[in-house]
Order: C-alpha cells, then sequence, then structure tokens
C-alpha cells in the first residue's frame, strides 16, 4: 500500500472519527462546567477522554500496522487496544452517570 493511499486513508478516517471527538469534547466542556464536589464528574471526563483516546489509538495503530507488508492481517493489533479504550470509556461514563448528581426529590 503506498504512501498516498495510506495518507487518504488516514485523513477519512479521521474525518469518521471527527464526530465522536466533537461529541465527546462538547460533553467534556459540559461536565467540567457542571461539575460539583462529588466524583461523578471525574469518572464522566475520564470516561470521554478514553474514548478519543480509543478512537485516535485506532485510527494511527491501523495507519501504522497498514504500512507493514500485509498489514491488512494485522489489523485486530489495532483494533484491541482501542475496543479496550472505548468499553473503558462507556464504563467509566455510565458509573459517573449513575453516581451522578440526583435532583432534590419533593416529599408528597
Amino acid at each position: 500500500m503506498g504512501l498516498d493511499h495510506r495518507l487518504s486513508f488516514l485523513l477519512q478516517q479521521l474525518a469518521w472519527d471527527l464526530p465522536v471527538i466533537l461529541i465527546t469534547v462538547v460533553a467534556g466542556v459540559l461536565v467540567v462546567l457542571r461539575r460539583d464536589g462529588g466524583l461523578w464528574w471525574k469518572l464522566a471526563l475520564v470516561g470521554l477522554v478514553a474514548i478519543t483516546a480509543g478512537q485516535l489509538v485506532g485510527t494511527f495503530g491501523f495507519f501504522a500496522v497498514s504500512g507493514l507488508d500485509g498489514g491488512y492481517r494485522y489489523s485486530w493489533v489495532a483494533s484491541v487496544p482501542a475496543l479496550v479504550l472505548n468499553l473503558a470509556g462507556l464504563g467509566l461514563l455510565a458509573a459517573g452517570a449513575i453516581v451522578g448528581r440526583r435532583g432534590q426529590v419533593a416529599a408528597r
């Protein structure tokens, strides 16, 4: 696979990753703006960072592996760390949502 083809593939993958990265950045800003003394915002922020890192690790890892001779056979090498980071990020984000701030319920 030539370098021109690999660079165009990298740009294409980054374009596909862009919506996820933008959503995690916006959500991270909202989490930081709404933070309080609790643990929820730290879990959510670390989860969002892990999701973003998972996207980038998958893209750049596949870019690096694709340069090898027959690298398409080793694409799983880049996919496994990306999958682990994405699952950990989703788990931390869910933990932050579960532990998160709860509104005061008025007694009836």
